[in-house]
């Protein structure tokens, strides 16, 4: 019986870190939710477009984007724009100035509670860095995913 030469044993390593590290970037899902540390970590533009675990169902998308210290928020009906910070995890924002549009229902609920839960001091968790959620009050969650890069202006690159 032939003993395996070093060449083959080192060969048979790299082949099996190679399986490794192919298995573990094609796993599904973002991976654990990770809380948000700074503001620079969620720059850009994120969209709700449903929940199942807010106040009321989105009647329209809500749109978020943060930048430099503040965000700017697209209830649906108005928009609006506040102070922004993270501290442990949770989003610090407003007060909020915002537009002044008569809001007709269901936007005028999706709106108010929006607003409040902006106020509520969320807490935020990232899945990854396309996958943002906020939770707030009696279990309440809104998920929202990344539509553009404060930078480039640019959408999540595509999976690979």
């Amino acid at each position: 019986m032939r003993r395996p030469t070093a060449i083959v044993i080192g060969a048979a390593v790299v082949a099996a870190g190679a399986l490794v590290l192919v298995l573990g970037s094609t796993s599904s899902g973002a991976g654990a939710p990770t809380p948000v540390t700074s503001l620079e970590e969620v720059t850009g533009t994120w969209e709700a477009t449903e929940s199942t675990d807010a106040p009321a169902e989105l009647a329209v998308p809500v749109r978020l984007s943060f930048a430099e210290g503040g965000v700017f928020v697209e209830t649906g009906c108005n928009t609006g724009r506040g102070a922004a910070s993270v501290e442990a995890g949770l989003l610090v924002a407003g007060p909020f100035a915002t537009t002044r549009k008569a809001c007709v229902p269901p936007l005028d609920t999706q709106e108010q509670w929006v607003l409040a839960m902006l106020e509520s001091t969320p807490r935020m968790e990232l899945a990854g860095t396309s996958e943002l959620t906020l939770t707030w009050g009696e279990g309440y969650a809104l998920l929202l995913t990344r539509v553009a890069d404060a930078v480039t202006g640019q959408g999540p690159a595509p999976a690979g």
